[in-house]
């Protein structure tokens, strides 16, 4: 029986109350129920409420025909929140479209077949792919085929299948897993080949490998050379330690020069992507900056290598595209990092009297851990602030808060110590809390030497406070 979705509450509520046994129990039930059309949804929205447990305690994966006719592409997959086309990489979102267009063009009975012989197999038992593997996707292909040929000669069914798809983002996505599929084979055996994933670069027999299988696919090499250069970056830790050993126009290999070349786009489409996504955050919304920060560090490297690449010869990029990239980085740091950060710290500083009730003491408490993330996430741009030109912005931002906040702490101890007799302990402790919360932001920003100033500089003015 599929459960409702009142059931799927329970799940995430009981998640780790369950045993590994009754776990994986649950897991295999889900897996075998988005074989059902009627059940996908509910069961896809089941795992998706077990995934934190599912992150540490995963039961082996249960096999199931979805799997094994992903498996030629699933090393381009790429999470995100729809079908978003980038090169090189296929949305896990487009999956269930496309599987549900081809899968009307292969043969019931041997759907069932397979089904039927997969029984109660996982993903662990390493034989899978050879076993079900070619039968199903010789299959696919004749599907692809069918279904690409009747679209390219008739409008009516172009646009039908672009409906059916989602839209054009689909429709690359769906003609990207053809191609994956006609080299389905060659890709099994190269799996084993570049494995462990992430490579940091190809060795010797790695690279011979690789050109050997171009130079077996120069007949099909309009069609079918893009797809193995996208799975071959796909095993990569860096895409671009592949342009720079190949895509320069020293590399002889007509092959791996070709795979060098790929590789420089996928990282300027991946870096693009990345900035869209940092360019659609919204500025003061809680996660931003941290997501700016984070995001950032590694884009800017990334930005580096690029722009390293190019200027030795390594391989061929637009210099003026990675400008612009490097301002897209630019802007996102400072509008959701640069922006506002003196006035927030200040905000969370500018009251050291105890709050009148417990709401408003919370959400004090809410803006300095607000503040304090702020801070961190300056201090992470600051690392790579050199790479894209913000070192004098970043360096300057980071002076001022960490005067600002020292200073604002420290008038507020003056101000207590100015007043008629001894504060009260109250008026101490808050004004306590609020260095505290100085030197972590001070700490956070320009590091512990400058914050254990601070820190000992206010308790000493606070112990004397308290002497009184």
């Amino acid at each position: 029986m599929i459960p409702a979705f009142g059931e799927i509450a329970a799940i995430r509520e009981r998640l780790f109350d369950l045993s590994d046994e009754q776990f994986a129990k649950l897991v295999g039930f889900m897996e075998r129920t988005r074989d059902l059309s009627t059940g996908r949804s509910v069961s896809n929205e089941a795992l998706d409420a077990m995934r934190p447990r599912l992150r540490v305690s995963r039961p082996p994966r249960r096999l199931n025909v979805e799997r094994i006719f992903c498996r030629p592409f699933e090393d381009v997959l790429h999470s995100g929140p729809d079908q978003s086309w980038r090169a090189g990489r296929i949305a896990r979102a487009a999956i269930e479209p496309c599987w549900a267009v081809v899968s009307q063009r292969i043969a019931p009975s041997l759907l069932a077949e397979i089904r039927r012989d997969i029984g109660e197999l996982t993903v662990a038992d390493l034989n899978w792919p050879l076993r079900f593997g070619p039968p199903l996707w010789t299959a696919a292909r004749a599907a692809f085929d069918a279904i690409l040929g009747e679209a390219d000669a008739d409008r009516a069914a172009h646009a039908a299948l672009v409906g059916s798809l989602g839209g054009a983002a689909g429709e690359a996505s769906f003609r990207l897993m053809a191609r994956m599929l006609a080299i389905a084979e060659i890709v099994e055996e190269l799996r084993y080949i570049l494995s462990p994933k992430p490579l940091a670069a190809l060795d010797i027999s790695h690279a011979a490998a690789v050109s050997g299988q171009f130079k077996a696919l120069a007949a099909a090499k309009a069609t079918l050379w893009e797809p193995l250069a996208y799975f071959v970056i796909a095993r990569m830790a860096e895409p671009i330690a592949l342009a720079r050993a190949y895509g320069g126009a020293a590399c002889a290999d007509a092959g791996l020069h070709f795979l060098g070349v790929t590789a420089s786009k996928v990282t300027i489409a991946d870096l693009g992507a990345t900035l869209g996504e940092l360019d659609a955050v919204v500025a003061g919304t809680p996660d931003a900056a941290a997501a700016v920060a984070s995001r950032g560090e590694i884009a800017a490297d990334q930005i580096a290598k690029l722009r390293e690449g190019v200027r030795e010869r390594k391989f061929t990029a637009s210099m003026a595209e990675i400008d612009r990239m490097q301002q897209g980085l630019r802007d996102a740091v400072s509008r959701n990092v640069l922006e506002g950060t003196g006035s927030l710290i200040a905000g969370s500083l500018e009251t050291a009297a105890p709050a009148d009730d417990a709401a408003g003491e919370a959400a004090r408490d809410a803006l300095r851990q607000t503040a304090e993330a702020r801070a961190h996430a300056l201090w992470k741009c600051a690392r790579f602030a050199g790479k894209i030109g913000m070192d004098r912005e970043l360096a300057q931002t980071v002076k001022s808060v960490e005067d600002e906040a020292g200073q604002l702490v420290l008038d507020q101890i003056a101000a207590l110590r100015r007043g008629s007799g001894r504060p009260d302990d109250d008026a101490i402790d808050s004004v306590q809390a609020s260095l505290v919360h100085a030197v972590r932001v001070v700490e956070l920003v320009a590091g512990p030497e400058r914050a254990n100033a601070l820190r000992k500089r206010g308790f000493e003015a606070i112990e004397r406070l308290r002497a009184a």
